[in-house]
């Protein structure tokens, strides 16, 4: 497996990703649409970064298969995140991703999640960051100091 920031050339592949596994509750973001052609209209939106990237970090198999990723909605100082997404990977193959995500964008302090009740890898996953759970559904966000104790 190996960890890359996404291409412009990559929107395409994620936004396909993202859409067949948002439309199921248990891996479901809130900030992200079900439809495809909505989802890759917003990454090209709000994700196009300098140098032809975007704000997602992607991770793919031997066989070159995106198999997770994660983006950034970014403001000046926080984010609404995109993920992590995953249909095969476990809470530390995310870590890592996350840990990618958040050296790359060093300039991040907060990071706000929105994700379905059903989404239990997900809840598990941002338990992990020691995300604080605010509001009636399962909203989180956290503070980049927080995520040093992951374990």
């Amino acid at each position: 497996m190996f960890i890359e920031l996404a291409k412009v050339s990559d929107i395409e592949d994620i936004g396909g990703f993202i859409s067949k596994l948002n439309k199921e509750r248990t891996s479901h973001s809130g900030y992200v649409g079900l439809n495809v052609n909505e989802i890759i209209n917003d990454i090209n939106e709000n994700f196009i970064i300098a140098d032809d990237h975007l704000s997602f970090v992607i991770m793919r198999n031997e066989q070159n298969e995106m198999i997770a990723a994660i983006g950034l909605d970014m403001d000046e100082h926080s984010a609404e995140v995109w993920g992590p997404y995953s249909a095969t990977i476990n809470v530390t193959e995310l870590k890592k991703l996350w840990d990618v995500l958040v050296q790359t964008f060093f300039n991040i302090n907060t990071f706000y999640f929105f994700i379905n009740k059903l989404n239990l890898i997900q809840q598990k996953f941002l338990r992990k960051l020691r995300c604080k759970k605010y509001g009636r559904t399962p909203n989180f966000k956290n503070f980049k100091k927080r995520f040093t104790n992951f374990t």
